[in-house]
């Protein structure tokens, strides 16, 4: 099983708590409560030997982080953003992108 970084923990509930309906907060509460193990050390193991995160759960956490970057996405074009907070932005969308990936690697 995927060992994730706090921050990317943080940025799946963060989608989830923000972007998720009440069945898919259920599914990735239930995950996280029984995988509570997280990786301090980007360099550390990625994996816990625990076998792949089921697709249910796996596909909860991409659809969330994919909302999660679309609403990224449109406050970046919006012209109320400085230069500064897009760029901020912007960093933000690379990392929903890594851990959308590293969930999809793991399921």
């Amino acid at each position: 099983m995927i060992t994730l970084t706090l921050k990317e923990r943080q940025l799946i509930d963060e989608a989830v708590l923000k972007f998720g309906d009440d069945r898919e907060r259920r599914i990735w509460r239930e995950w996280s409560l029984d995988h509570p193990d997280l990786r301090y050390d980007p360099t550390g193991p990625v994996d816990d030997g625990k076998g792949r995160v089921p697709s249910h759960v796996a596909n909860v956490a991409m659809n969330a982080l994919g909302r999660l970057e679309r609403f990224l996405r449109t406050r970046i074009d919006s012209v109320e953003v400085s230069e500064d907070e897009a760029a901020d932005l912007c960093n933000d969308v690379a990392e929903v992108r890594s851990t959308t990936e590293a969930i999809r690697t793991a399921a």
